[in-house]
């Protein structure tokens, strides 16, 4: 959790991934569910997720628009790092809803963490062949999929206003 909302606060910076990496979030297999779930509540939790989401969807129109772009061939080494940064400030918020879905184990919810896990997974993958090919094409189905979980994330953040009230 204290991993996306750093990521969602980091800029262009070289040292995003380094960051990401060297931090160590509060999630971890070692850690009982029900103890995570005492330590934020469900609403703030939701929140995060969906400004998480929201930047990647930002950064990602920001990369289809460079690639996009028809002096991308005259500026490409320097767009290409701006993409790169990009990308990489993405695989960050990405792996961690990678690991988050993959460590929480809810009996109830497996069917929904499950499919969840498999979209950032693909998202993960598009991002890969959109790093290596440089295509916008391969942002757009990123993008396609970061609006749908979008979608998912806003609902639940709204089921968890409303079980609250």
């Amino acid at each position: 959790m204290s991993n996306l909302l750093y990521l969602l606060n980091e800029k262009d910076n070289k040292q995003s991934k380094k960051s990401y990496i060297s931090s160590i979030s509060n999630i971890t297999n070692d850690k009982p569910v029900k103890e995570y779930q005492n330590d934020i509540d469900i609403k703030t939790s939701y929140k995060i997720y969906v400004q998480s989401i929201e930047k990647t969807v930002e950064l990602l129109k920001d990369i289809i628009n460079i690639l996009e772009d028809q002096n991308f061939a005259e500026n490409s080494e320097i767009l290409s790092d701006s993409i790169h940064k990009k990308i990489s400030i993405i695989d960050s918020i990405i792996a961690e809803f990678i690991k988050l879905f993959s460590v929480i184990k809810d009996h109830d919810l497996k069917e929904i963490y499950n499919h969840l896990y498999m979209k950032f997974n693909g998202i993960e993958i598009q991002l890969k062949l959109c790093f290596i090919k440089q295509e916008a094409k391969y942002a757009k189905n990123c993008l396609k999929l970061c609006e749908y979980l979008l979608k998912i994330f806003k609902t639940l953040e709204q089921q968890a206003i409303d079980l609250v009230k």
